[in-house]
């Protein structure tokens, strides 16, 4: 797991955690299949479900209720 110690993370500011996964893939599958619906935000791939990032880890981001964004990747 990696915390996000941005300085934007604050008492009314969204953070971000990084949780790592051996396949992304069949974890977002397991999640749709128990129901989640991934926002879609325009011009953004990572809330559609896994996708290559260019640093060469794959990802898909869930956001909580709160605002804060749960990463799940994959190295």
């Amino acid at each position: 797991m990696h915390l996000s110690l941005n300085s934007g993370c604050g008492a009314n500011e969204h953070c971000f955690v990084i949780l790592v996964s051996d396949d992304v893939d069949a974890l977002f599958n397991s999640f749709r299949d128990r129901g989640l619906s991934a926002p879609i935000r325009p011009n953004s791939p990572a809330q559609v479900g896994p996708f290559d990032q260019s640093w060469g880890t794959r990802e898909f981001y869930v956001n909580d209720p709160n605002g804060n964004t749960l990463i799940f990747q994959q190295r």
